[in-house]
C-alpha cells in the first residue's frame, strides 16, 4: 500500500490519463564504463491501471550528452508490453551522469511530459589507476526538505503523520538527520534514510509555524532551502494503516475547532479507480477519538486508487493515493543447483512461476546474475519497487498532478509494508497483429521555408531495392511508410517537378530525434565503481594480450555488396594505377574520358556519358555512392582528396540503371576510399538523411568451459550473465546456464517475472564464488 497526496480534486485528471502509455526501464548494471554495453528490459504499461498496453510497437530511448555526436537516439520493437535491446558507450565519454529519456509513439504528442527519464550514470574510460577522490567527498552536500502530510492538510491539536523529504541538488534522495524547530522551541527529530525519506509523527500547535532545520555536526550537508506546510486551525488528519490481506484501515482524526463548526454533519468517503467511483461510505465525526474505517480489499480493484474525505458541503477534508493489491497471484521460488562455486564452474538457476493455487503461470522472465553489490543498488529501480514507491505512477501524471509528484510517501510505508509480489490485474487488450513498421514524416520547402507544391519526392537508401516514390500534398506535407525504415540505413533523395530537380527545395522533418545538448550532471567515484573501473580495464588488457575475441561485431566492409541491384560497373579506374591528384574534380579531369566536370551560375557538377546515347552526356549529375552509402552531396564528392580515393566505378548502361529507378536515371559514380574511410555524417546535407531504423542487437556473450580447455586468459566479467527474455514452459518453469568467471565473493541471481495479464514479480537469490579447493 502507497499513498500520494494532491490539494483539489485529480477525478478528471485520472480519468484524462485512462489508456495512455507508461514506460518504465530497467537496466542491467547501476553504472558503466564509457565503451560499456547498456542493456535493459523495458515495460509498457497503462498509466492509470498499471496494466500492459500494446498501443505502441515501437520503444525510442535518447541517450544525451553535451556533443551530438555522441547522443545516441535507438529504437526498439515493444513485444507483450515488453522490449529489450543495448546500446553502446562511446569510448571517449567523459565522466558524469548522463540523461536517458524513453518514450513512445504514442506518447509524444503529449511533448514527452510523460516519458521515463533517469539518469546513467557512465564512470568514464576505464582505467587500472581510478580511485575514489577523497576532496570530492568531504564536499558538503546541499539539501532540500520537504514535508508532506498524508491527508495533504497539517491539522492543529492532532497527531499527523508527515513524510519528509530530502534530495540533492540532482534530485536525488539524501540521507540525513534534522529536526521540526516551533517558536516555542519543541523539536521533533527525523532521520531521512537512504532514498531520502523519513515518517514522523508530529502534532503542530494553531497558530504556530515551523521550519526544518538539519544537525551539521559532520559538516556533510548544508540546508539549501526548506518547505513546511502550515497549519489548519480546523481540519481533519488521516491516517491508513498497511494494507492486510483481508482489510484496508483508515482512521479519521478531527480537532475541536472542526467537531465544534461541523460535528453534527456527515463526512462522505469515496474510493475511486481510473476517475469513476467504486466505494462510498458515511461517517459522523462527533468525537475526539475520530472513527477507524475498514475496507474489505476484495471489494476494491487492483492498482492505484484515490481515498477522499468531503464535508457537507462538498468542500475535501483529506485526499490522498493508495496503491492497493490483492492477495498474492504471483508466486516465485528461485534456486540454483549449489550454494557455492569454485571459479570457471557451470551454473544452473531454476525459477518456478506459480499463482496463489499453485497452478504453473506463463510468464516471461527478466534474469541478471551480477556482484552483490551491485544488485543491492539496482533492487530499488525495479518495476515492483518502483510502483510501490510512486515512481511508477507519478512519471504517468500530467503537469497538473505536479503537487503530487513532491508528496511521496511511498518510501516510508515501504519500509513498513515489504511486499515482494504485486498485482496489477488482468489485461484487456489484445496484441495488434500488424507488422512492425516505421514511419517518417517530412514537409518539402524553398529556401525561404515556403511549402513547394506539385512536386515528387524520390528517397533512396543502401538497404532499398528500389526508390520510394511519395507526392506531398498543397501544404508540401508527405509520410513515408516502407519496410526499409525498420533498419539503419543512409538515405538520399531529391525533389523533381516534371522530370527535373528542383534546385531551391529543402525538406524539413517533422519525426526525426533532435539532438540538443543535455547538460551532464558530476558525478563523484564510490569505491566500488573505483573497483568496477579497475576491473574493466584489467579486462581490456587481457583481451589485447590474450587476443580473446569478444565485444561488439563491427560492421561488414560495405564495398564487398556494393550495388548489388547494379551488377558489374560498365567502367572501373583503379587509382593506384596513377599519380596523385589533388581532389576528385582533377582525377575526373584527368582519368575518366566519359565523365566531364561542367561548371554553370549553379556551380560545378559531374557529368556522365552514354555511350547507348551516341555520346550525349546527362543532364543533371549522377547519384553518388561513396563506400555504398547513396548521397547527392556534389560539392563534398567533388572537393574528396585524390588521396582518399581507391577506386572508381562509373555505371551509364540503361538497363543497370533501370534497377535503382528515377533516381539513377542520370548515371552513377561509386567511390571506393582508403582507410580511415570517411563518415556519412561527414557528406550529409539537405539531400542525405542519416535514419536510424531499428537499433541493432547485441547478443550477451558468456564464456563457455565445458571441455576444461585450459585458458591463459582471466576471466573478470563484471556481470555473469543477462538473459531478459525466458520464457516459462509448461510447468512454468524457466531455466538458465552459465559459468563463474575468476571473481570470487558474494554474487546474487534476480528474477523479474512478467506475465501477459500484467501480474509482476521479483525474486533474488544469493550464491558464492570461493577459490577452487
Amino acid at each position: 500500500m502507497a499513498f500520494t497526496w494532491r490539494s483539489g480534486s485529480w477525478k478528471g485528471i485520472l480519468a484524462q490519463r485512462e489508456g495512455e502509455e507508461q514506460v518504465h526501464v530497467r537496466f542491467s548494471q547501476p553504472y558503466y564504463a564509457s565503451g560499456d554495453t547498456v542493456r535493459f528490459k523495458a515495460y509498457v504499461f497503462a498509466a492509470a491501471s498499471l496494466q500492459p498496453t500494446f498501443q505502441s510497437q515501437i520503444l525510442e530511448i535518447e541517450f544525451k550528452t553535451t556533443v551530438p555526436g555522441t547522443t545516441q537516439h535507438l529504437r526498439f520493437p515493444i513485444t507483450q508490453g515488453m522490449a529489450t535491446g543495448s546500446f553502446v558507450l562511446p569510448d571517449t565519454l567523459s565522466r558524469g551522469q548522463y540523461a536517458v529519456i524513453a518514450y513512445t509513439p504514442a506518447m509524444i504528442p503529449g511533448g514527452k511530459k510523460d516519458a521515463f527519464q533517469t539518469r546513467l550514470r557512465v564512470l568514464g574510460p576505464a582505467t587500472a589507476k581510478a580511485k575514489v577522490d577523497p576532496e570530492s567527498l568531504n564536499k558538503p552536500t546541499a539539501v532540500n526538505l520537504q514535508a508532506f502530510p498524508e491527508g495533504g492538510k497539517l491539522v492543529a491539536q492532532v497527531e499527523n503523520r508527515l513524510a519528509i523529504k530530502a534530495t540533492n541538488q540532482e534530485g536525488n534522495g539524501v540521507a540525513t538527520k534534522g529536526r521540526i524547530m516551533g517558536a516555542a522551541g519543541a523539536a521533533t527529530v527525523f532521520q531521512t534514510n537512504q532514498e531520502g525519506v523519513a515518517l514522523v509523527q508530529f502534532t503542530p500547535q494553531e497558530g504556530q509555524q515551523y521550519q526544518m532545520v538539519l544537525e551539521n555536526r559532520n559538516t556533510t550537508a548544508v540546508l539549501r532551502e526548506s518547505k513546511f506546510p502550515a497549519v489548519e486551525a480546523q481540519g481533519i488528519s488521516l491516517r491508513m494503516q498497511p494494507q492486510t490481506d483481508s482489510a484496508l484501515h483508515v482512521r479519521l482524526l478531527p480537532n475541536s475547532t472542526w467537531i465544534q463548526k461541523r460535528g453534527d454533519k456527515r463526512v462522505q468517503v469515496k474510493v475511486l479507480a481510473e476517475g469513476k467511483t467504486v466505494l462510498t461510505a458515511e461517517e459522523k465525526l462527533n468525537r475526539a477519538e475520530g472513527a477507524e474505517i475498514m475496507i474489505p480489499v476484495h471489494r476494491l480493484p487492483a492498482g492505484l486508487l484515490t481515498f477522499t474525505v468531503a464535508n457537507a458541503d462538498g468542500q475535501v477534508e483529506a485526499q490522498r493515493f493508495v496503491l492497493v493489491q490483492h492477495p498474492r497471484q504471483l508466486r516465485i521460488q528461485l534456486k540454483t543447483d549449489r550454494i557455492r562455486y569454485g571459479r570457471r564452474e557451470p551454473v544452473r538457476v531454476t525459477a518456478l512461476v506459480t499463482d496463489a493455487a499453485g497452478k504453473p503461470v506463463d510468464a516471461s522472465l527478466a534474469f541478471a546474475v551480477r556482484p552483490r553489490a551491485q544488485s543491492q543498488e539496482l533492487y530499488a529501480s525495479s518495476l515492483e519497487r518502483e510502483i510501490f514507491q510512486g515512481v511508477a505512477p507519478r512519471q504517468g501524471l500530467t503537469k497538473a498532478l505536479a503537487p503530487a509528484v513532491d508528496s511521496t510517501l511511498e518510501g516510508a510505508l515501504l519500509a513498513q509494508t515489504p511486499f515482494r509480489n504485486f498485482v496489477a490485474g488482468p489485461a484487456q487488450q489484445a496484441q495488434p497483429d500488424t507488422a512492425l513498421t516505421l514511419s517518417i514524416a517530412g514537409k518539402v520547402v524553398d529556401d525561404k521555408g515556403a511549402p513547394v507544391p506539385t512536386t515528387t519526392l524520390l528517397m533512396f537508401g543502401r538497404g532499398s531495392t528500389e526508390p520510394m516514390l511519395q507526392t506531398p500534398g498543397p501544404d508540401g506535407n508527405f509520410v513515408f511508410q516502407s519496410p526499409d525504415f525498420v533498419s539503419p540505413d543512409q538515405f538520399t533523395f531529391e525533389v523533381l517537378r516534371s522530370g527535373e530537380r528542383v534546385k531551391d527545395a529543402n525538406l524539413v522533418w517533422t519525426n526525426l530525434p533532435s539532438f540538443a545538448k543535455t547538460p551532464v550532471l558530476p558525478l563523484v567515484l564510490t569505491e566500488p565503481e573505483a573497483q568496477y573501473l579497475r576491473q574493466t580495464a584489467l579486462r581490456k588488457q587481457a583481451t589485447a594480450l590474450f587476443g580473446v575475441k569478444g565485444g561488439i561485431a563491427q560492421e561488414k566492409d560495405s564495398t564487398d555488396a556494393l550495388l548489388e541491384e547494379l551488377g558489374t560497373p560498365d567502367q572501373s579506374f583503379d587509382m593506384s594505377q596513377y599519380v596523385t591528384f589533388k581532389d576528385l574534380a582533377e582525377v575526373i579531369k584527368e582519368t575518366i574520358p566519359l565523365a566531364s566536370v561542367v561548371e554553370n551560375d549553379k556551380g560545378r557538377s559531374i557529368r556522365i556519358f552514354s555511350p547507348e546515347r551516341s555520346g550525349a552526356r546527362y543532364k543533371e549529375h549522377p547519384l553518388y555512392f561513396l563506400d555504398g552509402v547513396p548521397t547527392l552531396n556534389n560539392d563534398w564528392i567533388l572537393q574528396l582528396p585524390g588521396t582518399a580515393i581507391k577506386k572508381i566505378d562509373l555505371f551509364y548502361a540503361q538497363r543497370k540503371l533501370r534497377n535503382l529507378g528515377m533516381i539513377a536515371r542520370h548515371g552513377v559514380l561509386s567511390i571506393t576510399t582508403n582507410a580511415p574511410h570517411p563518415s556519412p555524417r561527414e557528406f550529409q546535407n539537405n539531400q542525405t538523411l542519416a535514419w536510424a531504423g531499428m537499433a541493432p542487437l547485441h547478443a550477451f556473450k558468456t564464456p563457455s568451459y565445458e571441455y576444461n580447455t585450459p585458458s591463459p586468459a582471466p576471466d573478470l566479467r563484471s556481470m555473469l550473465f543477462w538473459a531478459p527474455s525466458v520464457a516459462t514452459d509448461a510447468k512454468g518453469q524457466g531455466t538458465i546456464s552459465f559459468y563463474t568467471s575468476d571473481d570470487i565473493g558474494e554474487f546474487e541471481v534476480e528474477v523479474e517475472a512478467y506475465t501477459k495479464n500484467g501480474f509482476l514479480g521479483t525474486q533474488n537469490l544469493r550464491f558464492s564464488i570461493t577459490p577452487n579447493l
